[in-house]
């Protein structure tokens, strides 16, 4: 539901509202599709509704109301906002794949390219996580099937040890 173009830091700010507060707040008005709410006292138009069962990226008790593209972050958090922190492992993504494409072969490539960003292209200086020439051999991105939340974490969370927990952090 989102582009490219939404996620610049100076895209006009959007959101996705998820279908239980459409329904449960407006009631399923399509009008609030193209409607501007005010967030954190940020105008956020709002582009879509996320379809029924969609609960974001983990499956959760309490899962969002809305989305809004990374690059937006800052306007919500303010101060506190991790889009410029030097932190790792706050982000977790999801993404659809192209008509007919299969998760076949994307684990390997995704996780090369991580490593690669992680050792030369992130833009943190040499030093910024000593570990990571260590943990970084170990590191792998699983793609999974995720149309309705990501079931295999939530699985995971429910039989981890504590050294599971730290490892999903830090894949995430």
């Amino acid at each position: 539901m989102f582009t490219t173009d939404d996620d610049r830091p100076s895209a006009p700010p959007v959101a996705v509202l998820s279908h239980r507060a459409w329904q449960g707040t407006y009631g399923g008005d399509p009008t609030v599709v193209g409607a501007t709410f005010v967030v954190e006292g940020h105008p956020f138009t709002v582009i879509g509704v996320a379809p029924p069962g969609f609960f974001g990226e983990t499956l959760r008790s309490d899962p969002p109301d809305i989305w809004i593209p990374v690059q937006q972050e800052p306007m919500i958090r303010g101060e506190g906002a991790l889009l410029h922190q030097s932190v790792s492992a706050w982000l977790r993504m999801i993404g659809r794949l192209r008509p007919g494409a299969t998760v076949a072969g994307m684990s390997p490539r995704l996780t090369e390219i991580l490593r690669q960003w992680m050792l030369h292209d992130s833009g943190y200086p040499a030093n910024w996580m000593p570990e990571v020439e260590h943990v970084l051999p170990k590191q792998v991105l699983n793609v999974v099937p995720a149309g309705a939340g990501v079931a295999e974490m939530k699985e995971a969370y429910g039989r981890s040890s504590r050294s599971c927990l730290r490892c999903a952090d830090w894949c995430c």
